[in-house]
């Protein structure tokens, strides 16, 4: 099973490595066919709450 970590600085999967390869696949489908893992975790970043 496959799971999918994110922070502000890091992007993590866990599973195995068919697994991570699909995922990172269809990551790559999503946001074009060149497109570097730098620029998934600034698309990935969740909300910041603060004040």
């Amino acid at each position: 099973m496959l799971k999918k970590y994110i922070s502000s600085q890091r992007l993590q999967f866990v599973g195995k490595a068919w697994e991570i390869r699909h995922a990172l696949r269809q990551e790559n489908k999503l946001h074009g066919g060149r497109t570097p893992l730098v620029a998934l975790l600034s698309a990935k970043q969740p909300p910041r709450s603060g004040s």
